[in-house]
């Protein structure tokens, strides 16, 4: 199937002119929907049984900033540590 996406590809990229190519390309083309709608649906229910993306990234975004504060907290309590811009202790 990826030999004919990419067959198709090259030929409307490179504006191919052999007629019969297209032809035949098209032609198996077609042969072939049955198993890209195939392919598709089980794509899209792949990806829906998949967590919510904007949910995924709000908590990974959450964990970070807790990491941070944390962080931020073990630092104070080392001896020399700046929170200033050039990084240099006091």
């Amino acid at each position: 199937m990826a030999n004919l996406i990419r067959t198709l590809w090259h030929g409307w990229n490179t504006e191919m002119t052999d007629t019969d190519a297209w032809q035949t390309g098209w032609q198996n083309w077609l042969d072939q929907l049955p198993a890209l709608r195939l392919h598709a649906r089980n794509w899209a229910a792949h990806l829906a049984a998949m967590p919510d993306l904007a949910a995924n990234l709000m908590i990974f975004c959450e964990k970070l900033r807790k990491n941070d504060n944390e962080s931020d907290t073990e630092n104070d309590r080392m001896p020399g540590f700046s929170d200033s811009p050039s990084g240099n202790p006091q």
